[in-house]
């Protein structure tokens, strides 16, 4: 076996191994992001969005499509910190096309076909959820290409395309060219199939530097341990298993609000926490109502949510004339829509009335 042919090999086993990293987060373990662009870790947040700019065509480029949906989960034992974008690709139907069935509601001569990006610090892996090698053979290759033109900028094109596709097939825009030994990004991306569906990677190539960056330290330190970050996320997880990757944090407050949002803390221990760092009591009262606010919602307690957030609000001002007042944050702005929310409820219930 000649270098160039081992170098093949090898690239083709990391891929693979990148695959299964991006596949092997539960479905559960996924924490929302219910708002990117306030996402706490403002340098992680930079960097998907430049490098999803610079890989993906508008269609395909989750910053831009309207309605996609973010999660991400941070770094534990084999897998690094992770972002997951879903989308739909919507295309009018050409005329000769036959539509599929259309959900109730849905305009028929719309295509949407979904759309997962998985990325840590160093790649992006973009799979479209469209079952190719069910086509007709002949159609195959075709749909492969036009898809790969669709969603990939024209710097990461010029791949080697194979005679017919097939489950596992690899092809690549420099097969030979080893994705550590890269000197700029657009030099090679990488697709194929994969369990039928088309996938594309490409590599966050910095000149500047040499190799990859530690993929297990893409989000910031603030993030992952203080509660305006991560765990405010955490905390409008669907599951409360969610959570679990903070289990191990050792900061005291932390730990306290993440046992409330399990069920395993109760509102007075995290207000005598909150009172028992003097230097921090105002900005620990600010973050311990909301999350006092979001365990009664999950309780079903809309009132005592409602006066949780106000207080969350009232607690960022002081009524010391020399001590600033809290910045804007993560926190804040959840507990102004958790109010809007809730008095949108209450309005829709007082509109709902019967008067006699």
């Amino acid at each position: 076996m000649d270098l160039e042919e081992g170098q093949k090999l090898e690239a083709q086993r990391f891929i693979r191994e990148w695959h299964e990293v991006a596949e092997g987060v539960a479905d559960e373990a996924w924490i929302p992001i219910p708002d990117f662009p306030g996402l706490g870790s403002g340098t992680t947040r930079a960097n998907s969005e430049s490098w999803c700019d610079k890989f993906y065509t508008g269609l395909a480029d989750p910053h831009e499509v309207e309605g996609a949906q973010h999660f991400f989960v941070l770094a534990k034992d084999a897998a690094p910190d992770l972002i997951k974008h879903t989308f739909e690709i919507v295309e009018k139907l050409p005329e000769d096309e036959e539509a599929p069935p259309a959900a109730e509601g849905d305009d028929e001569n719309l295509k949407k076909t979904p759309v997962t990006v998985v990325e840590t610090r160093n790649w992006t892996i973009l799979t479209v959820h469209e079952k190719l090698l069910e086509r007709k053979q002949d159609e195959q290759l075709p749909a492969l290409q036009e898809w790969l033109g669709k969603v990939l900028e024209e710097p990461i094109q010029g791949f080697d395309w194979p005679e017919a596709l097939e489950e596992g097939c690899m092809l690549s825009t420099q097969a030979s060219g080893h994705p550590m030994l890269l000197v700029q990004w657009h030099e090679r991306a990488d697709a194929g199939i994969r369990n039928g569906d088309l996938w594309a990677l490409t590599f966050k190539r910095i000149p500047q530097l040499m190799g990859f960056s530690n993929p297990n330290m893409w989000f910031e330190e603030d993030f992952r341990k203080k509660p305006d970050g991560a765990l405010l996320l955490a905390a409008q997880a669907e599951h409360d298993a969610a959570i679990e990757p903070f289990a191990a944090c050792d900061e005291d407050w932390t730990e306290v609000l993440a046992q409330l949002l399990l069920g395993q803390g109760d509102v007075q221990s995290v207000m005598a926490e909150a009172w028992a760092e003097e230097d921090e009591v105002r900005e620990r009262l600010h973050q311990a109502h909301c999350y006092i606010g979001l365990q009664a919602l999950r309780a079903g307690d809309e009132e005592k949510a409602k006066e949780a957030f106000e207080a969350c609000l009232k607690a960022m001002s002081s009524d010391d004339e020399d001590e600033d007042d809290l910045p804007a944050s993560p926190i804040s702005r959840l507990a102004e829509a958790k109010l809007q929310e809730l008095a949108e409820e209450e309005e829709g219930d007082d509109d709902g009335e019967v008067t006699e």
